[in-house]
């Protein structure tokens, strides 16, 4: 898929989604028993929001969420939130 004009590097693109990968299986384990990744919504859940979006609906990355329970149920714990909802309304 072109961005910006350009053919993306594939080889930056596959290290980047193992390392993605790599720190999403590390949240796996962190959210287990839990729903935010400090406990409580926290600015550590704020931050991953906009990142996060970007991810699953402009990259189409969403398999590294899929295949990651605790992490899938995290994300739309977040991205749910009314206060992200309507700022994705909005732009």
């Amino acid at each position: 898929m072109k961005k910006q004009g350009n053919e993306p590097d594939l080889k930056i693109a596959n290290e980047a989604r193992e390392e993605l990968g790599k720190t999403l299986d590390v949240y796996e384990k962190l959210l287990e028993g839990k729903d935010y990744l400090a406990g409580e919504f926290s600015l550590a859940d704020l931050l991953h929001i906009p990142y996060t979006f970007y991810a699953i609906n402009i990259a189409g990355e969403s398999e590294l969420w899929d295949k990651r329970p605790n992490v899938l149920r995290w994300w739309k714990n977040i991205g749910e939130r009314e206060c992200w909802k309507n700022i994705v309304t909005e732009y």
